[in-house]
């Protein structure tokens, strides 16, 4: 069994269709560069029990993966702001850091697909 894509290749083409290559880049490279501090304030939140502040980094995480087709990662954060909004907190830990992992194979991916982008 194959394992699903890491970024749907539709959400990439769309906002190419929408803004050309160059668009995609720069939307490529701002999550690139913004993602990984997203990440370390989410679980700054859930750790020092500042809800608010993962709830709101969770939400951000998941919009913009959303957009740039990294599904898995827009899945857990969208699960992981709907359990903080709830004050469900068991198991929020354990989400954090398997987005972690879905995050670095996500980042990986789209620095390879950014590379074969014109300039």
């Amino acid at each position: 069994m194959t394992e699903p894509p890491v970024v749907k290749q539709a959400a990439l083409e769309r906002l190419k269709k929408w803004g050309g290559e160059s668009l995609l880049r720069e939307l490529i490279g701002i999550y690139r560069e913004t993602a990984p501090g997203r990440l370390a304030e989410l679980r700054r939140g859930v750790e020092q029990g500042q809800l608010d502040i993962a709830e709101r980094a969770a939400h951000t995480m998941k919009s913009s993966a959303g957009n740039l087709g990294a599904v898995r990662v827009a899945e857990l954060t969208a699960d992981v702001e709907r359990r903080i909004a709830a004050g469900e907190l068991d198991g929020v830990a354990d989400l954090v850091r398997e987005l972690e992992e879905q995050l670095g194979h996500v980042l990986r991916e789209l620095k390879e697909i950014e590379k074969g982008l014109a300039e």
